[in-house]
């Protein structure tokens, strides 16, 4: 150790105080020499151990102890900062004179993450008068311990959100200080030294939301925190956690502790035991629920399965790890709870009451069991390993309407939707899958037929099971009844379609199901692919117009559901109907449509322009006739027989959508021509031999493969070209990101990049500097701070104020009729700026990627600044005249 003769002034205090050391914090343990070297040193701690040397001692005499054996170094006061106060900061962020701190007033936000802050400044009231509305205060990484004090307790009124992020803070000192904030809602104290919890008698009474990630907790005190009545929100994500009780209420009852706790996040703890889900669904309140990264498995060593278990015991849960839970999530799951426990509760005694242990084990059983009913015999298998072949089922089908056709018996996946059998029955069968009508029958329940009335739900959710196929090969039903329990399992499965159907109108049954077929398109067709169509081809045409049907008839019957017609309906909007369809607005955007059509390319179509037109018309010439043929025979291979005596040819060529049209924002210019028949989209992924399993991938975007696409706070719905996310009421956003109205909205993330500033030739390196937001998006107030930047660009980034301008449009205050930014394109989006400096003509790119909404409801970004900014001498002011910012979205 060598000797400094320079030594600055150190605090009276400061032994325990934080310090900043070469790059790294520690913790002042020792004040004074360390013989033989002259002069003061000071003994630390390093939070970061790997930086230290000893363990507090020199040449056998300890002078301080350290956690780690080599946690602790001595360093010259000179090589150390103290900090600065509050106020020096917060004039040190925003870059403001002390002359103009009146405009401090008006300040919603402070955001010092970084910035060394030891202690609030000199003079009593100093804080409450210059900051006194700041709701939102971020300390990250500060030295701040906040010893309590009256002059503290007065100096803030306001915060409502707090961040004291990595400041080594312990739960005691969070609870000192508490009384200064007495308005306190958020509070989030991540990465601390926090690790026994005592109860904050008095204190934090207002606390709606606590975030304690990443602390060591003591979990037995946990319970402490109980004391919060308004507590809706809690975080102990990675804090060890293996073990949490409510021994003041019983099994399957509720605790008096936590009352208004809504949403815990458990995320990467060390929980393995099923109990402690028990446990929490005593908790009165708890809708939102997050359990990953803990090791909670099930019999099967299926993830899926656990979260099923998740689902059945927390009654009352409604989103499970960012995912909503639907109401046939929830059936489904509780169902199979139900079998997967079902012999275990009767050993137990069920049918007559349960023992006490396996009450303790399952809380929830007996009501489920009051739910559904009691779990019948063939369902009360042992959970088999996870395998393809544990999950087939062996289901035969029958058709009591054709007599001389053979049963078929195949092996499906349990996971796979009614529509993709009907897509199987109809490669075999040659019947469009909307004319097939399923059911099923179980041996146990002899005499009842139950329907398959979901094309959307899966086998397993009809709880079709392996049963008696010899038996149930035989039966023929013809009454149907609806299903009332889906869990009886099944062993036969019948399939009905056209009751009237006779040898004479075959011909154009075939013929409407080939064109039913041809409604997906695997690719997009060359005009010279088309069937000819026009006046040239001896077309009909359809009037001009947005909503123009005509009727065609027919040269033969059309069989089409059960019925036989003899003319149809083509529509300006991409559909043909076998009745007069009613006005668009019955049916655009409502589907499935209240009356019989075929959708080729449904949509608000209009061709009143006169570029667009509608053609159709009945074809029975040899050519047609052949490609007609040809076209069958892909859809149908293995029917060599369908002679199609007609074929209706409709073309929709180009058509514009519905309001395009003389925009002249280049919409006009798109334009689509499409034909009624085209190519079938009858894709074999995999089919299988020894296992006897067909499976057929189809393009179905709809709600039902969709969902978990859509924001916990969205509603899914259905429309005739897809589906769409909405925001429920009190949320604003895209369906895919959603954030509650009226709460201001924070943004984190990163910043990089070079910078040159004047005429240096030499850039500023940014490696990974905070950025944070804060929006008070109903005062229409956006800030934003990046932090511990280098002194020699920060002045120069103040004219910079297009680097957070798109906060401001993503969380604009919406007024009727228009949509800020994020209702727009949501959280997920990509920004590119470029920033001219006059008259200097500097030049700067800002380039922004927004990455959606976190799990703390927070919009993260990653931002990358490249180019060259004037020089502004430090203590400048800077003022930005109003101006305008146009965004352009761009798919690409």
């Amino acid at each position: 150790m060598g000797v400094d003769q320079t030594e600055p002034e150190v605090p009276e205090d400061a032994v325990g105080r934080r310090v900043s050391c070469g790059g790294e914090r520690a913790t002042v343990r020792y004040v004074g020499p360390v013989p033989p070297t002259a002069g003061l040193w000071l003994g630390v701690e390093w939070d970061n151990p790997d930086r230290g040397k000893h363990d507090g001692s020199h040449e056998g005499v300890q002078y301080f102890t350290c956690r780690h054996t080599k946690g602790g170094s001595f360093v010259r006061p000179a090589k150390v900062s103290f900090g600065v106060d509050y106020l020096t900061a917060v004039r040190q962020v925003y870059r403001i004179d002390t002359e103009e701190e009146r405009s401090f007033e008006s300040l919603p936000s402070a955001i010092l993450s970084h910035c060394e802050v030891n202690g609030p400044g000199e003079q009593d009231g100093e804080i409450r008068n210059t900051t006194p509305n700041v709701e939102w205060l971020d300390l990250t990484a500060t030295d701040c311990v906040c010893p309590l004090s009256s002059r503290l307790t007065a100096g803030f009124q306001q915060p409502q959100s707090l961040v004291l992020n990595s400041c080594d803070l312990t739960w005691p000192q969070i609870l000192e200080c508490a009384p200064m904030w007495p308005q306190l809602e958020d509070l989030c104290v991540e990465e601390n030294n926090i690790t026994e919890l005592q109860r904050p008698e008095g204190v934090l009474q207002t606390l709606r939301s606590l975030n304690l990630s990443c602390n060591p907790l003591v979990q037995d005190s946990v319970l402490s925190l109980s004391a919060l009545p308004r507590l809706e929100q809690l975080n102990l994500s990675k804090t060890g956690l293996s073990v949490i009780r409510f021994d003041d209420a019983a099994p399957g009852s509720q605790t008096a502790m936590f009352p208004a706790l809504k949403n815990l996040n458990l995320n990467h703890n060390s929980i393995t035991e099923w109990c402690v889900v028990d446990e929490l669904a005593k908790l009165p309140s708890l809708v939102q629920f997050s359990c990953r990264g803990n090791r909670l498995v099930s019999s099967d060593g299926n993830p899926k399965t656990a979260n099923q278990m998740l689902i059945a015991k927390l009654g009352q849960l409604v989103v499970l790890n960012s995912s909503e839970i639907y109401p046939e999530d929830r059936r489904g799951a509780e169902l199979d709870y139900i079998k997967m426990f079902g012999e275990e509760w009767l050993k137990a005694g069920g049918r007559s009451q349960a023992s006490a242990q396996f009450t303790c084990l399952h809380p929830r059983y007996q009501s489920l069991i009051d739910k559904y009913g009691a779990p019948e015999e063939g369902e009360l298998k042992k959970p088999e390993p996870f395998a393809l072949k544990n999950q087939l089922l062996k289901i035969t089908f029958v058709f009591p309407d054709a007599a001389k056709r053979k049963p078929i018996e195949k092996k499906l996946p349990a996971t796979m939707v009614v529509q993709k059998v009907k897509g199987l029955l109809y490669r075999l069968l040659k019947v469009p899958a909307a004319d097939l009508k399923l059911t099923y029958t179980s041996p146990k329940m002899v005499g009842t037929e139950f329907e398959i009335d979901s094309d959307l739900k899966t086998l397993q959710f009809y709880s079709i099971e392996d049963g008696d196929q010899s038996a149930s090969v035989r039966r023929r039903i013809a009454h149907t009844r609806r299903l009332s329990s889906p869990r009886n399992t099944a062993g036969l499965w019948s399939i009905k379609w056209g009751r009237n159907m006779s040898p004479g109108s075959r011909s154009w049954s075939w013929v409407w199901s080939w064109l039913l077929s041809l409604g997906v398109l695997s690719r997009a067709l060359e005009l010279e692919e088309l069937f000819e169509f026009g006046e040239e081809a001896g077309d009909l045409q359809l009037l001009p117009g947005s909503d123009t049907s005509a009727a065609l008839p027919l040269n033969g019957s059309l069989f089409f559901f059960g019925e036989t017609f003899d003319r149809v309906h083509i529509n300006t909007n991409g559909f043909v109907a076998v009745v007069e369809p009613p006005g668009e607005r019955e049916y655009l955007g409502k589907m499935p449509a209240g009356f019989k059509m075929i959708a080729a390319l449904l949509g608000d179509l209009d061709n009143s322009d006169g570029r667009g037109k509608v053609f159709f018309r009945q074809d029975s010439s040899p050519d047609v006739l052949r490609r007609a043929r040809e076209h069958i025979k892909k859809a149908f291979p293995r029917d060599d027989s369908v002679e199609p005596p007609s074929v209706l040819i409709i073309t929709w060529a180009n058509m514009a959508a519905q309001g395009t049209s003389g925009r002249g924002d280049g919409l006009d210019a798109k334009r689509n021509t499409f034909q009624l028949p085209q190519h079938p989209q009858i894709v074999v992924v995999d089919e299988d031999e020894d296992l006897n399993v067909n499976v057929f991938a189809y393009n179905l975007e709809t709600c039902a493969h969709n969902r978990h696409k859509c924001s916990a706070f969205a509603d899914c719905q259905d429309y005739s070209n897809g589906y769409c996310c909405h925001c429920r009421p009190g949320f604003y956003g895209n369906g895919k990101d959603c954030v509650a109205e009226g709460k201001p909205q924070r943004m984190n993330g990163k910043v990089n990049g070079r910078v040159f500033v004047g005429n240096s030739p030499s850039p500023i390196e940014l490696s990974n500097n905070d950025l944070h937001s804060y929006v008070v998006a109903n005062d229409g107030r956006a800030y934003v701070a990046i932090s511990n930047i280098p002194n020699s660009v920060g002045p120069s980034l103040q004219p910079l104020s297009s680097l957070g301008g798109v906060i401001g449009w993503a969380f604009a205050l919406e007024q009727p009729g228009y949509q800020n930014g994020f209702s727009l394109i949501g959280g997920v989006f990509s920004r590119q700026a470029e920033v001219i400096f006059q008259p200097g003509n500097e030049h700067l790119s800002i380039k922004q990627e927004f990455k959606g909404i976190d799990e703390h409801d927070h919009l993260v970004v990653s931002t990358e600044l490249d180019g060259r900014l004037p020089a502004i001498p430090l203590g400048s002011s800077v003022q930005i005249n109003p101006y305008k910012e146009i965004y352009q979205y761009d798919r690409n």
